[in-house]
């Protein structure tokens, strides 16, 4: 069975800050662009709003953001640009943040696969003798793309890496900007008991140098990183 079929359609709704249209429906993200929607009419969004919208809109938007990187469709309303036109006119800090949350999001749902690298064998491992002998491809997929806002940190993705027909994945690999300019990538750590900062996965180097490359280029393709200027 296709996976679209099995994870549906979400529908995305213009909704209010009580969640009036969306709250019972499972199958529907309801984004706030109202203050309120009543029978007497529609009350319109204030920037005194910013920190509840953005809270509601944050928790859906992830929902939204999950189900597009299994695989799954998203509806979204027709004129949804033009209510978020609307919005500035009582409310342009909220439709700043809409600007460029739904540009984000527009970046959760990509992914990028290509073989990129070759891992040495071991000369006594099976297969050593192959068309290519000596070497295994390894390719990586990037996905799960989660922008943040932090001092040094942008982006969040995780690497999916497939060595020998064996699949594992990479949680966590982090985006930084470079005091000078410029982007560097970043396994995850961990803290160990005393305080110490430790590497979360320990990979060759070879394959660290290909991660990292796969990384850069991903973010460079989706327009949130830049090469450093020579």
């Amino acid at each position: 069975m296709d996976s679209r079929t099995t994870l549906g359609v979400l529908q995305v709704v213009a909704d209010d800050m009580r969640r009036t249209r969306s709250s019972a429906l499972a199958n529907v993200v309801g984004l706030p662009t109202y203050r309120l929607i009543a029978e007497q009419g529609s009350f319109p969004l204030l920037d005194d709003d910013y920190a509840t919208v953005t809270l509601i809109a944050k928790t859906e938007l992830k929902r939204l953001a999950r189900h597009a990187n299994k695989g799954g469709d998203v509806s979204w309303p027709s004129d949804f640009d033009e209510q978020i036109e609307a919005i500035s006119k009582t409310a342009p800090m909220i439709a700043g943040w809409y600007a460029q949350a739904m540009s984000d999001v527009a970046l959760m749902g990509r992914s990028q696969k290509a073989k990129v690298a070759r891992y040495p064998r071991q000369a006594s491992e099976p297969g050593a003798v192959a068309s290519n002998p000596g070497y295994e491809p390894v390719s990586f997929s990037v996905c799960n793309l989660e922008p943040v806002r932090t001092k040094t940190v942008f982006a969040f993705v995780d690497v999916e890496v497939v060595v020998a027909g064996v699949a594992f994945w990479v949680r966590g690999v982090t985006a930084r900007h470079l005091a000078g300019g410029g982007t560097s990538i970043h396994l995850p750590t961990y803290r160990t008991p005393a305080g110490a900062w430790r590497a979360a996965v320990e990979l060759p180097s070879e394959m660290i140098d290909a991660l990292t490359q796969a990384v850069l280029d991903y973010l460079l393709d989706a327009g949130i990183a830049v090469r450093k200027a020579d």
